[in-house]
């Protein structure tokens, strides 16, 4: 496995990356200060944020989780931003153990967030300790969650479709649902919530 990058992984089928390759990005650390410009790459199995430090195959480091509160990473298109968030684990009602980024799906708005994940399946191991020598076949699976917001400030998963979200805004029901139907909301994706989410957090 070696420093968490997987960069010599030759028959891993998928990627641990949020991204495939380094890209561009920018740092905020706690104390408001920020690095523009950097070369990062998200490891999202191990939940590490690398460095870019020169131009050799080696010349990276890992970043230490307690010391950003954000990043940002543009896809290589120079099209499309990422913001990540770290949010600490007390803040979910999944009672989480560790710390994690997850990306805000408006940059605007912190309300619904997405944590994602990678799995590693090995179908020719029986166990975590020889999938490590033995990486043949191995496959890197994504895996996603979606999070709200709720009154008591805390986020709660939920599916992005309209039934989940007025089941979990229950106390709200008969607001949400008019508010979904006179602005013409259909709920597909994560983006779709944000609007509501935040009418919710008004009423």
């Amino acid at each position: 496995m070696g420093d968490g990058l997987f960069m010599s992984q030759g028959d891993l089928k998928g990627s641990p990356f949020f991204l495939e390759d380094w890209t561009k990005g920018t740092i905020y650390t706690n104390d408001g200060e920020f690095k523009d410009n950097q070369e990062l790459v998200y490891n999202l199995f191990n939940n590490t944020l690398f460095l870019k430090i020169g131009s050799g195959l080696n010349d990276h480091m890992a970043l230490t989780i307690k010391d950003i509160s954000k990043f940002i990473l543009y896809d290589n298109n120079g099209t499309k931003s990422y913001l990540f968030l770290k949010i600490e684990a007390e803040k979910f009602n999944d009672n989480k153990k560790n710390i994690f980024f997850y990306e805000a799906v408006d940059p605007k708005s912190d309300k619904v967030i997405i944590e994602h994940s990678k799995t590693f399946s090995d179908p020719n191991s029986s166990g975590w300790q020889s999938s490590r020598y033995n990486n043949k076949a191995g496959e890197f699976k994504d895996l996603t969650k979606v999070y709200v917001l709720n009154k008591n400030l805390k986020y709660e998963k939920v599916n992005p479709k309209e039934n989940a979200i007025l089941k979990l805004f229950n106390k709200n029901k008969k607001q949400i649902k008019e508010f979904i139907d006179s602005k013409g909301i259909k709920i597909r994706e994560a983006i779709d919530l944000v609007a509501i989410v935040e009418y919710y957090h008004s009423i």
